[in-house]
């Protein structure tokens, strides 16, 4: 496995469907706004690890020697089943879940932190990833392509949030590793499949934000170019937690957003759409 560091700066990258192949140069674009401490620790496995039959694929998010997650696939005839392994390795972490316990697949920029819901804690009760009866495949993970584990992991007192990136066959029991990755920070928030660099595996462009008055004790109007289709903007504290989040229609160019509500200090924002994830920095002050 490459395991790669990088700043918190926001890249611009053309890529091909072919897998991890590069077909662009990389433009970098500095973002003031996030910590200056912050960096995303990439893992690309190479060749991706796979489980199918009777098998687990376990990794390390910090390549510290320890083995932090496993997913273990079962099968007894036609009958089989794949599920986050709780309770041999790892247990002061988490998996992101739904309220049936079934091991969350999340999409391409979708936020991972403390106020994600729902946190299970990997000392017992196996999250279920799918169900396979011959050919039929059900559950969360069922037929999913290049969706992200949410992940939390414990080290030295300090928690860490990550994702991991699996493709599960939705006519047999096969699972694939891809790549994984954490935030540095402790306690700071990731979006699934973030590396900061573009080596996310979809087209993604960094939008021109405009924000004014910055600082402001009251009201902040955002400015960019109108996209074609909806958009997110979502405001974070400094600990990844969601404080306000408003949706923007296709073919709108600004919105606006309150702040005198909020206590005083930086804000996150994050200005998500159809291949476009932007992030910026606000400042409310009193």
């Amino acid at each position: 496995m490459k395991m790669r560091e990088y700043s918190y700066i926001s890249l611009l990258i053309k890529k091909t469907p072919m897998k991890k192949q590069i077909t662009k140069t990389l433009i970098a674009l500095f973002i003031a706004s996030a910590p200056a401490s912050a960096s995303i620790i990439y893992t690309d496995v190479n060749p991706d690890s796979v489980a199918f039959g009777n098998s687990t694929i376990t990794w390390d998010m910090d390549n510290d020697g320890t083995k932090d997650f496993r997913i273990t696939t079962a099968a007894s005839g036609n009958i089989g089943f794949s599920i986050m392994q709780a309770g041999q390795l790892g247990t002061t972490n988490s998996v992101l879940v739904n309220g049936s316990n079934a091991a969350l697949a999340l999409n391409l920029n979708d936020a991972i932190s403390a106020s994600s819901t729902v946190w299970h804690l990997m000392t017992s009760n196996n999250p279920q990833m799918t169900l396979v009866n011959g050919s039929t495949v059900t559950g969360t993970w069922a037929g999913a392509t290049d969706k992200y584990l949410g992940l939390k992991f414990v080290k030295a007192s300090n928690t860490y949030y990550g994702w991991a990136r699996l493709t599960v066959s939705g006519s047999s029991l096969n699972v694939v590793l891809k790549d994984f990755a954490y935030e540095s920070t402790p306690n700071q928030q990731i979006l699934a499949g973030a590396t900061t660099t573009g080596f996310d595996k979809n087209v993604q462009d960094v939008l021109e934000v405009k924000t004014y008055p910055n600082p402001s004790s009251s009201l902040i109007k955002f400015s960019f170019k109108a996209q074609n289709g909806n958009m997110q903007l979502i405001l974070s504290d400094m600990l990844g937690r969601k404080v306000k989040e408003i949706s923007i229609k296709a073919g709108v160019s600004a919105a606006e957003l309150s702040v005198a509500e909020l206590p005083e200090g930086i804000y996150i924002y994050t200005l998500k759409g159809v291949n476009i994830n932007t992030s910026g920095r606000i400042e409310k002050v009193d």
